[in-house]
């Protein structure tokens, strides 16, 4: 026969322990909080350039390839603003220079390629494609150069 005094000093003995062990570990993780914080840039990140014109006040800037929308920005609307959206990129967005909107100052004419025209710098001008429809990558260079 068991004692029961017994069984319940046992049962007190493991609430006790997984208590204090779980104690411990909330203690280590405000801990680890307390020390990312102090690290922490004071108050909030400036926009990265590439996103300048997106609401500051609507974006939380974790790193420059990552703006996580507010939950205050959502709004009710079904549709959320490209000022106020996500940005997710796992490289650095490229220079805003491998795609042409103007030519001498002025917006591209249809007949040169308008309204936007993608060129490729260090390639002749029959690789720089005049009228954008579709992008699609291939293995292989185009056989058009010469």
């Amino acid at each position: 026969m068991t004692d029961p005094t017994l069984s319940l000093r046992r049962r007190q003995l493991l609430a006790g322990g997984a208590g204090a062990l779980a104690g411990t570990g909330l203690i280590g993780l405000a801990g680890e909080a307390a020390a990312q914080a102090a690290s922490a840039p004071a108050g909030p990140r400036p926009l990265p350039a590439y996103v300048a014109w997106k609401d500051a006040d609507a974006v939380i800037v974790h790193n420059p390839n990552e703006l996580e929308t507010k939950r205050s920005a959502f709004g009710t609307s079904a549709i959320t603003s490209s000022d106020r959206l996500y940005v997710r990129n796992n490289v650095t967005p490229p220079d805003p220079s491998i795609l042409a909107w103007e030519m001498n100052g002025e917006p591209i004419s249809l007949a040169h390629g308008g309204p936007l025209r993608l060129i490729v710098p260090g390639y002749q001008g029959v690789n720089n494609v005049k009228y954008v429809k579709r992008v699609a990558l291939t293995a292989a260079e185009s056989p058009a150069a010469i």
